[in-house]
């Protein structure tokens, strides 16, 4: 499902979202295209290339998580995430990422400029 929905969503974002000519039915409503300028891609760690401090917002991100009950079920994931997410900020140090020695926390991305 993850997979499919990122798939259907870069399609989306490129060509179609700043496409005047593929939804005519929202320009008569009054709604002009939108041209997404950036992409950040969940990936591994082959492929990511940038990396973002989550330090601030780790509890915010279990706390969301948590609230998902019925798909994360009664264990604990906190640990595991907390562990992935200090190995990342390692990773990113290990690759002199520029701010990564500030950083406890992080998560990578592949990153895509659109034009």
């Amino acid at each position: 499902d993850h997979i499919a929905m990122g798939e259907a969503t870069l399609a989306a974002l490129f060509p179609s979202a700043r496409d005047r000519l593929t939804f005519p039915e929202l320009l008569a409503e009054g709604l002009e295209p939108h041209k997404v300028n950036e992409v950040y891609i969940a990936s591994s760690e082959e492929s990511c290339d940038l990396f973002i401090d989550i330090g601030a917002q780790l509890d915010a991100k279990f706390a969301s998580l948590a609230a998902h009950a019925s798909q994360m079920g009664d264990w604990d994931f906190r640990t595991m995430l907390t562990r992935w997410a200090r190995d990342t900020a390692a990773l990113a140090r290990h690759r002199n990422f520029p701010g990564a020695e500030e950083m406890e926390y992080a998560e990578a991305f592949k990153y895509m400029q659109l034009y």
